[in-house]
């Protein structure tokens, strides 16, 4: 599973290509990328700047549209859920090695340990698609 061509990429608020993304534009270009899986962009009524509450509408949506795996079950490749401030508002990708793949405000597209002190606490659980469960 190729991540390379999204390292880098840079932040977008609603950014669904490779000039700039948001977490789930990531997602969005991921699956259809490199798992050939066509999801919703979930960017349609959204406005600039990208709220607070229009992240968690993202994330909200997913949560609808895709299953959660049991702890331990996750796969590479799963959707990762993600608390900010206490809030769901972010998502990125479950890699190999135990990496995430991901992309937040600020800062570009990157690879981080799913250990780390940056997401370990953050993360509410994996995910995979399956519109109509």
């Amino acid at each position: 599973m190729n991540t390379e061509p999204f390292i880098g990429l840079p932040y977008q608020d609603m950014g669904r290509d490779y000039s700039g993304v948001d977490c789930w534009g990531l997602v969005f270009l991921f699956y259809r990328d490199v798992l050939g899986i066509d999801i919703p962009s979930y960017a349609e009524g959204c406005t600039e700047p990208f709220e607070r509450a229009q992240r968690a509408s993202v994330v909200t949506n997913c949560i609808t549209d895709w299953s959660r795996r049991g702890p331990g079950d996750e796969k590479v490749g799963d959707a990762v859920l993600m608390r900010m401030m206490g809030h769901l508002c972010h998502v990125g990708v479950l890699a190999p090695n135990g990496l995430i793949l991901h992309s937040e405000e600020g800062r570009n597209t990157i690879l981080e340990e799913r250990s780390s002190a940056n997401l370990a606490h953050r993360i509410e659980g994996f995910y995979w698609y399956d519109p109509g469960h």
